[in-house]
């Protein structure tokens, strides 16, 4: 029974440690045909939200800019493909658009204080990574 404990207490200890500090910030500005529109961002793993700890969902100010911040402690990182999740109000060809930012695990390192990515202005417009399209009844103009 000793040794059983031993080894397990022993696997344990060596397991990497997360950092508990770790904060992020992402900013930016949403654009649709050059004005700014309002949204919700989110930060996904893969298909998954990952909503636990500090992320939040956003709605952006009525300029068009956003701020998401969270803190690693909540869950284990790095996350398998992260991506940033934009649900708009901007219409484009009589739809509403999600749309993915694939990130780079290199952008978010360890550290004490909360690193600010700024992704500037994202035009709508442009953007390749659209999931789904609902279209809607009426006169959209």
């Amino acid at each position: 029974m000793r040794i059983q404990f031993f080894i397990v207490a022993f696997l344990l200890a060596v397991q990497p440690v997360t950092t508990s500090n770790q904060a992020i910030r992402i900013a930016g500005k949403l654009l649709c045909s050059g004005k700014s529109i309002t949204g919700r961002v989110h930060l996904k793993s893969g298909s998954n939200f990952l909503t636990r700890g500090t992320l939040k969902d956003v709605r952006t100010e009525p300029d068009g800019r956003f701020e998401l911040s969270w803190s690693s402690r909540w869950f284990n990182w790095p996350v398998a493909e992260p991506k940033l999740s934009i649900y708009t109000d901007c219409v484009v060809k009589e739809c509403r658009r999600e749309s993915k930012f694939p990130l780079s695990e290199s952008n978010f390192t360890s550290g004490t204080e909360a690193q600010l990515i700024d992704l500037g202005d994202i035009e709508i417009r442009a953007l390749r990574w659209v999931r789904y399209c609902n279209y809607e009844k009426g006169d959209l103009t």
